[in-house]
C-alpha cells in the first residue's frame, strides 16, 4: 500500500514531525500516478522492498517495491517530482523533474549500485604487432565510485581492485600507440574478471628500427652486389646498395609498414608488401633473384 507522509515543526518537541498515512485519504481531483521498476546494477534483477520516495511543493510520498521491485504511487497530486530510491548497502539513485500531470501515469526505472565490493579487474597491455607487453601504459578504469587509473609494470600487466560490482568501462592509453577502449563489461562481487587491451603503434612514431639481409643468385647461392633495395612506406621513402658479398642494411627507419623493391643487373626484380618494421628492432629479409 502506497503512503504519503505529512511533515510540520511541532512547537512542543521543537523538531520536524512527520506522520504516514494511506494515500487513498489525500484530497484533491487532479491527480495522477508514478510507477516503474528498481533494479540492481549488477545482475539486473528487480528489488524487492526498495523505498522509493517521491518529493515536491505538494507532500512527500513513500512506498516499498514488491517481490519483482515493481512499485506504484496511485493519486499523486499533479505537479513535478523528485523520485528517490533507497535500499541499505545501495547507492541512493534518483531522478528529478519528474512530471504527473492529471489522469495520467508517469513511469521512473531506477538502478541502484552497490556500495561497495571487492570485485577485481586485472590483465596486460600489449603491442598488437608484437604481442609484447607495454611498460606505463596508463589504464582507466571507469564505473559506479568515478575513475581510477593505474600504470603497467614492466610486464605491461596491470590491475585493479576493491572494485564494486557494476557496469565498468577501460580506457588504455600509451605513447606512440593509438588508444583502445573496451565498453560495457559487467564486474561481479567477489570475482576477478581478466581483461587484456593490445595498441596498435602509430606508424612513424617511437625509436627507429632498420631492415637487413642479403641479395642473393637463386641459381648460384651466391651474393649479388651493387643490387639495389628500395623501401617506401608512411615513414617515408629509402634506397641502399648490397655490398661486394650482397648484403644490405638500412638504418633509422621509422616503424610502420613498407613496400620493397630490389633489382640487380641481369636478374628479374622481386618486390615484397607490406613489410611490418618495429621501433628499436632489426627487421631480416633476405631476396632470391632470378637471372633473366
Amino acid at each position: 500500500m502506497a503512503l504519503a507522509r505529512s511533515c510540520w515543526l511541532s512547537s512542543t518537541v521543537g523538531f520536524l514531525v512527520c506522520v504516514l498515512f494511506p494515500l487513498q485519504e489525500i484530497s484533491g481531483a487532479s491527480a495522477g500516478t508514478l510507477s516503474g521498476q528498481i533494479t540492481h546494477a549488477v545482475t539486473g534483477a528487480g528489488m524487492e522492498r526498495v523505498k522509493v520516495i517521491a518529493s515536491s511543493a505538494e507532500g512527500i510520498f513513500e512506498v516499498l517495491t514488491d517481490s519483482e521491485g515493481n512499485y506504484s504511487i496511485p493519486r499523486l497530486p499533479a505537479g513535478t517530482y523528485l523520485v528517490t530510491a533507497r535500499a541499505d548497502g545501495f547507492l541512493s539513485s534518483f531522478q528529478a523533474q519528474v512530471r504527473v500531470s492529471e489522469d495520467a501515469q508517469a513511469r521512473v526505472d531506477l538502478v541502484l549500485t552497490p556500495t561497495a565490493g571487492s570485485a577485481v579487474i586485472q590483465g596486460r597491455v600489449t603491442n598488437q604487432n608484437t604481442g609484447l607487453g607495454i611498460k606505463g601504459a596508463r589504464v582507466t578504469v571507469s564505473g559506479p565510485r568515478g575513475t581510477i587509473e593505474v600504470t603497467t609494470d614492466e610486464k605491461g600487466s596491470y590491475l585493479v581492485s576493491d572494485l564494486p560490482p557494476g557496469v565498468y568501462v577501460i580506457l588504455a592509453k600509451a605513447d606512440n600507440f593509438f588508444s583502445d577502449s573496451i565498453g560495457s563489461f559487467i564486474l561481479m562481487d567477489g570475482v576477478k574478471t581478466p581483461v587484456d587491451i593490445s595498441l596498435m603503434p602509430i606508424p612513424g612514431s617511437g625509436d627507429p628500427g632498420a631492415l637487413t639481409g642479403q641479395v642473393v643468385d637463386a641459381q648460384t647461392g651466391k651474393g649479388i652486389p651493387k643490387a639495389q633495395i628500395t623501401l617506401s612506406g608512411l615513414g617515408g621513402f629509402f634506397q641502399t646498395e648490397t655490398d661486394e658479398t650482397g648484403n644490405y642494411f638500412l638504418s633509422n627507419l621509422p616503424s610502420g609498414s613498407y613496400f620493397i623493391l630490389v633489382k640487380a643487373d641481369g636478374f628479374r626484380q622481386v618486390s615484397e608488401r607490406n613489410i611490418t618494421l618495429y621501433a628499436n628492432a632489426t627487421t631480416l629479409r633476405n631476396f632470391f633473384l632470378q637471372s633473366e
